[in-house]
C-alpha cells in the first residue's frame, strides 16, 4: 500500500505565524546582476539565482569604498546617459566567475503586494558572501511559490517533529529523524541509483553527497511520488521515506527500520 503523507501538525504549530517559523537558512550560488542605484553612500547590486530559485529576486546594499574606481566610473557613466526612472533596469553587469557570490536565504521578514502584478509576496532576509565579505539585503518572492510553500511546511512540521520526540531515548529520536532530499538529474526510478543530496531538516550540513539507490516508489494520482530510498553513511545503511510532489525533485524523508522499507 502506497504511504500516504499525515497530517501530524500540532495545532499551535498551525496557527503560528510564518513570520516566527525558524526555516532552514540554505546556502546557494548567485551573481551579482545589475546596480541598481547609488545613495547615502551606498550602492544597491540586484541579485539573482539559477536552478528552482531563478524566479527569486535579491537585492543588497554595498558601500561606496568597496568598489574600484572603474566600477563606480562605470556607474557614473550609465547615470548620465541612461538616468535611473520608473521602469529602469539599471546598469547591467555581464555575468561571469568575478560576478558569482553564495547568498543565505534567512527568515521572512514581510509581505507585500507587487505593483506590476497585484500577487502577494514575501520578504526574505538575505545574507551575500561577495569577495569575503559579507553583504545584507533581502529576497522577494511570489507567496505561491511552490519552493517556498513547501520550506514553510517544513518549518512547521520540523516544529512538531522536535515536540513529537520529546522524551523518547537516543535510538527513537535516530529513527524518527527527519532530513532533506535533494535529487538531480533523471526522475528517480524503481531499482535504479539516484544522485542525490541528504543534509539535516533544521540546518544546512550535508549528511551524504552521491548514489542511492530506490527500494520503492509509487506514483499517486495526484502527481505525488512516494519513495523508499537506500543510502550507506558512514559505514551503517539507513531507508529513508519520504514524498516528492509533482514537478518537485526535494522533499522530506524520515528514517525508518528495514523492515518498513
Amino acid at each position: 500500500m502506497p504511504f500516504k503523507r499525515r497530517d501530524t501538525t500540532a495545532p499551535h504549530t498551525q496557527k503560528l505565524s510564518v513570520f516566527n517559523l525558524p526555516l532552514d537558512h540554505e546556502s546557494r550560488e548567485c551573481h551579482l546582476s545589475s546596480i541598481r542605484s547609488h545613495q547615502n553612500g551606498q550602492y544597491l547590486y540586484e541579485v539573482t539565482f539559477p536552478g528552482s530559485r531563478s524566479g527569486w529576486r535579491g537585492t543588497i546594499h554595498v558601500p561606496e569604498h568597496k568598489l574600484d574606481r572603474a566600477a563606480k566610473q562605470a556607474w557614473t557613466n550609465h547615470y548620465y546617459t541612461a538616468p535611473i526612472g520608473p521602469g529602469s533596469e539599471g546598469m547591467p553587469i555581464k555575468r561571469s566567475a568575478a560576478t558569482k557570490g553564495i547568498a543565505t536565504f534567512l527568515d521572512l521578514v514581510s509581505e507585500k503586494t507587487s505593483r506590476e502584478t497585484g500577487k502577494g509576496m514575501y520578504v526574505r532576509g538575505l545574507e551575500v558572501e561577495f569577495k569575503g565579505t559579507k553583504y545584507k539585503g533581502e529576497a522577494l518572492l511570489l507567496k505561491e511559490d511552490p519552493i517556498m510553500k513547501e520550506m514553510i511546511e517544513w518549518a512547521r512540521d520540523g516544529l512538531n517533529a522536535r515536540e513529537s520526540i520529546e522524551g523518547d531515548d537516543e535510538d527513537g529520536l535516530r529513527k524518527s529523524h527527519i532530513h532533506t532530499v535533494e535529487f538531480f538529474g533523471p526522475a528517480p526510478k524503481k531499482g535504479r541509483k539516484s544522485e542525490v543530496e541528504i543534509w539535516e531538516l533544521d540546518g544546512d550540513n550535508v549528511l551524504f553527497a552521491g548514489k542511492v539507490s530506490v527500494r520503492s516508489l509509487e506514483d499517486d494520482e495526484d502527481g505525488t511520488r512516494e519513495l523508499v530510498i537506500d543510502v550507506r553513511i558512514e559505514g551503517e545503511n539507513y531507508f529513508l521515506r519520504g514524498e516528492l510532489r509533482e514537478r518537485m525533485k526535494v522533499g522530506r524523508f524520515m528514517v525508518i527500520k528495514e523492515n518498513e522499507a
